[in-house]
């Protein structure tokens, strides 16, 4: 595409030369002279700092005269005319994810089997809500497979996002109580997980056979340890991995570096798309054993003097409990680092008083912003607050096992990296 294509695509006056441009990005540090930049909301305010590119859409005043400068009323909607116009043109397949859990975790996992044969793109970071998925629908060229997480807080919103990405295979990983303040029930948080498919031409959706709601899926493939292509066995979790057996043409053993049983269920998701892509069972099996923990998800930091679980990038009741369960396979004492989960509404004395019923209560526990109940337990108001507990009591923390675990609007990384130091 040139200038002049994009111009008229999304309705700006250009009057200049006729120039062909690489991609269009959002942000300016990932900007190159060949590239067009469009302002999103606080980009206005670094146009200034751009040396070269080929132009930028902008919906203010901006000047310069040292590349074109396209205006349009709204650039929120130029980036969606332009995201729904890449999609228009892709020519390989989309798969998109969504579920309560592992969502990262599986869209990490699938492109790193599917890369073994496919040139294959994922959606950045968590970019998972509409702004991030037209960002990212942006890098959509000549991919031969591309997936996208959706992510919602309320009910129309996976609707929305699959019909912007067109998903040609759906997956999703689990029904749990994330934003179930909003949602109001696990059976409204099902319904509207299955709005993946309102994007689908030809409905093609695989769900988690060991879900209690996907396993009763009549419009997806439920996904068992046992199914038609493959079989899970011998399960085994430590403080490194969870080893198992992968039976397909033969047994392979499987050492699969996220140590948390839970996580088992994004994996037999992986594995049913990978053999029905033709990913060969052998490189399945590797791709497994040398698969690394995406960072804050159950992410293993061995310090001189402790260990760190950092599992804080976001929190509900069913990884919470999952994260804890699997401290039991290491040696050291545990602290346990809760922050407060969000978007519980009415529910959340509820959710708190079953994470309280369902605590090790051998663990010493230190709350933040939340009132679960535990016999050996601190509560502070913040993160801050925790950093600051930390260094008047170092000694506490020597030679223990550290889970910490949050919403990520709490943000418990910030104490990770302070301890890191």
């Amino acid at each position: 595409m040139n200038i002049s294509d994009l111009a008229k695509l999304i309705g700006a006056e250009y009057n200049g030369k006729n120039i062909k441009f690489s991609s269009i990005k959002t942000n300016t540090k990932e900007l190159s002279k060949n590239d067009i930049f469009i302002a999103i909301d606080k980009g206005h305010n670094y146009l200034d700092t751009i040396k070269k590119c080929r132009g930028v859409i902008v919906n203010n005043d901006f000047e310069t005269t040292k590349f074109p400068v396209l205006r349009v009323d709204d650039t929120k909607e130029s980036l969606e005319i332009i995201a729904l116009y890449k999609r228009s043109k892709f020519k390989g397949k989309v798969i998109a994810i969504t579920g309560s859990n592992g969502k990262t975790t599986t869209k990490e996992l699938l492109s790193h089997v599917l890369k073994t044969k496919y040139k294959v793109f994922k959606s950045k970071e968590n970019m998972n809500n509409k702004l991030g998925l037209l960002i990212n629908m942006l890098s959509l060229d000549n991919y031969q497979y591309a997936i996208f997480e959706l992510g919602m807080n309320h009910k129309g919103e996976i609707s929305e996002l699959s019909k912007l990405v067109k998903p040609d295979i759906g997956l999703i990983t689990n029904i749990g109580t994330a934003h179930i303040g909003n949602l109001g029930s696990k059976k409204d948080i099902y319904d509207a997980k299955l709005e993946i498919i309102d994007g689908m031409n030809n409905i093609n959706l695989i769900v988690n056979g060991m879900d209690k709601y996907l396993k009763k899926c009549k419009l997806g493939i439920p996904i068992f340890m046992k199914n038609s292509l493959f079989e899970i066995s011998n399960i085994k979790e430590n403080i490194n991995y969870v080893e198992f057996d992968l039976k397909i043409d033969k047994c392979y053993h499987i050492k699969y570096h996220v140590p948390s049983i839970m996580h088992l269920t994004n994996v037999i998701l992986v594995i049913y798309v990978s053999l029905i892509l033709k990913i060969k069972a052998s490189k399945i099996a590797k791709s497994l054993n040398n698969f690394k923990c995406v960072k804050s998800r159950m992410e293993v930091i061995k310090l001189k003097d402790k260990i760190i679980i950092n599992d804080s990038y976001n929190s509900n009741y069913e990884s919470l409990i999952a994260g804890i369960t699997s401290l039991k396979n290491y040696p050291l004492d545990k602290i346990c680092i809760i922050g407060a989960i969000l978007e519980l509404g009415s529910k959340e004395n509820y959710i708190y008083e079953k994470i309280s019923r369902n605590l090790n209560k051998d663990y010493f526990y230190i709350f933040i912003g939340n009132n679960i109940k535990a016999p050996n337990a601190i509560y502070l108001d913040n993160v801050d607050s925790l950093i600051n507990y930390y260094y008047l009591n170092k000694e506490l923390f020597f030679n223990k096992v550290i889970y910490v675990k949050g919403s990520h609007a709490i943000n418990l990384l910030k104490f990770v990296d302070e301890i890191r130091k």
